[in-house]
């Protein structure tokens, strides 16, 4: 199954839900989809969008998701069948996954929608937030994807891997 992660204007398609970062040549998890919402079917078991994360909040607060637990007395998390959205004690987004239904995936943008036509089926996952991963700052709106300075908009990208967001920018 494919995964579809958006950032902003940016799609990365990929065969595994994982985002890293490399940190002083360590390589860390920064988002990881365990499992996606599906809607019962043939008997099988409904499941929902479960997450796990390891970044930090710009005021340097860790936000540490496992399986959509989270335990932080400055944040919320609202978790749904298909999203988990963390927001700070003043109610900013810190970090926000959306499973796009597919009812709503055609009012996705026409290069995201063509390369879903070309690859076939996907899960899409949208991806939102203003954190930290170490000393890099990353911001996420529904137009781009920052990386500290540098900036990202209405790229596609095609992968066998995960995402990387390393020293020679975004990566798959």
């Amino acid at each position: 199954m494919k995964y579809a992660l958006l950032f902003g204007s940016n799609a990365f398609f990929v065969n595994r839900p994982i985002i890293t970062s490399t940190l002083d040549g360590n390589e860390i998890e920064l988002l990881k989809i365990n499992s996606a919402y599906r809607e019962a079917v043939n008997g099988q078991s409904a499941t929902s969008l479960s997450v796990s994360s390891n970044v930090s909040s710009v005021n340097g607060t860790a936000i540490d998701v496992s399986e959509n637990s989270f335990n932080q007395a400055n944040h919320n998390v609202d978790v749904t069948t298909n999203q988990v959205h963390i927001t700070d004690s003043h109610g900013n987004t810190v970090l926000d996954i959306l499973q796009i239904l597919p009812e709503a995936i055609d009012g996705l943008s026409s290069h995201v929608l063509n390369e879903l036509h070309n690859i076939g089926e996907a899960i899409v996952i949208r991806i939102r937030g203003d954190f930290m991963v170490g000393d890099h700052h990353i911001s996420i709106d529904n137009e781009k994807l920052f990386i500290d300075d540098d900036v990202y908009a209405e790229s596609v990208q095609v992968g066998e891997n995960g995402v990387e967001f390393g020293p020679n920018g975004v990566v798959i």
